[in-house]
């Protein structure tokens, strides 16, 4: 101590953020300081909550959590985000436990999406989500619709999208028909397309060739030229010149 009995030191505080403590002794007496200790300045940003695989127009939950030069976490940061889709906010700041949070939606687009998490100059957080197609929901269809001769192969084809119309590879097609023949069961690749061919019968009339996926049907028409006699067995007038017509 100096002659007016006092004496003094600095004292440097640890690197936790937080309360903390020290103390003089002089003899059997004993003085105690206290200190609370802030974070610094933001330093470190991290991420989580990417790299998912998630349906087209669906919501990701995104966090950055901020820290200082120490490790300390930082409240009160504001953390800015950006990339494909939208965003609950286009800011939020970080919490007491130095997590900032917001809600990712993805585009409607399939493939690879990726959002950003800024804070000033650091480095920001990265995230990654892969897009996938929805549930089927639309059917385009080609092929058929005419008059055709008996055995004609009719090549038919069809594309399932989902609500986006975006094309879905990997769907189960049942292919059907109300006359010839036609492959049963294939699968969608290729940009979500299936095709089949529908070999025509020999008796004329109307008739049809279907495919399902799901509880989706697209049906195709097809018309068998040839003359059709009444059961009766008597050759009518206009039968006959049909008849005459197919040699």
């Amino acid at each position: 101590t100096d002659a007016t009995g006092q004496t003094s030191t600095i004292w440097t505080l640890g690197t936790v953020s937080g309360a903390q403590s020290a103390t003089a002794t002089i003899g059997s007496f004993t003085v105690g300081f206290t200190a609370e200790a802030a974070p610094g300045a933001p330093s470190q940003l991290s991420g989580s909550g990417g790299g998912v695989t998630q349906v087209v127009g669906t919501t990701v939950d995104l966090t950055a959590t901020v820290r200082d030069a120490n490790g300390n976490v930082v409240p009160g940061a504001e953390v800015t985000w950006g990339g494909d889709g939208t965003f609950s906010s286009p800011t939020s700041l970080s919490g007491s436990n130095g997590v900032a949070t917001v809600t990712w939606t993805l585009t409607t687009l399939v493939g690879g999406q990726s959002a950003t998490g800024s804070l000033g100059a650091l480095t920001p957080a990265s995230y990654t989500a892969t897009a996938i197609p929805g549930v089927a929901s639309t059917l385009e269809q080609s092929g058929a619709g005419g008059e055709y001769d008996q055995g004609t192969a009719l090549p038919l084809s069809i594309t399932v999208r989902d609500q986006f119309g975006n094309a879905r590879d990997g769907d189960a097609v049942s292919w059907s028909t109300t006359s010839g023949s036609i492959p049963g069961d294939v699968t969608t690749a290729n940009g979500g397309v299936a095709t089949a061919t529908w070999t025509l019968g020999n008796d004329p009339g109307d008739y049809t060739a279907s495919a399902m996926v799901g509880g989706l049907t697209a049906t195709f028409n097809a018309q068998v030229k040839g003359c059709i006699v009444d059961v009766d067995g008597v050759v009518e007038e206009g039968e006959w010149d049909c008849a005459l017509e197919d040699g």
